[in-house]
């Protein structure tokens, strides 16, 4: 109830009136699934910015020095550089 914004002492009295009731759980629901998928939408940014920083940094190869996108593209290439490299 305290995330719905419902005072806890006085929620059987709101509750007797069943449309009030109603009007402050939609409401209380609302403002909830707001706040809710503002934290997502601030988690997901922060998720695709560093994502970005470290894909500019990337993986290099140890042996060609490509740069790679991820670690297993990095293992796998670094794989094939060997064995074309003998």
């Amino acid at each position: 109830m305290t995330e719905f914004n419902i005072d806890r002492r006085h929620w059987e009295r709101l509750a007797e009136v069943r449309v009030e009731w109603r009007k402050s759980i939609n409401e209380g629901c609302r403002i909830y699934d707001e706040a809710w998928l503002g934290i997502l939408a601030q988690k997901r940014i922060r998720r695709h910015t560093k994502g970005s920083s470290d894909c500019a940094e990337g993986f290099n190869c140890h042996i060609c020095g490509r740069k790679c996108r991820s670690r297993i593209v990095s293992f796998s290439h670094a794989k094939k550089c060997r064995l074309d490299s003998v």
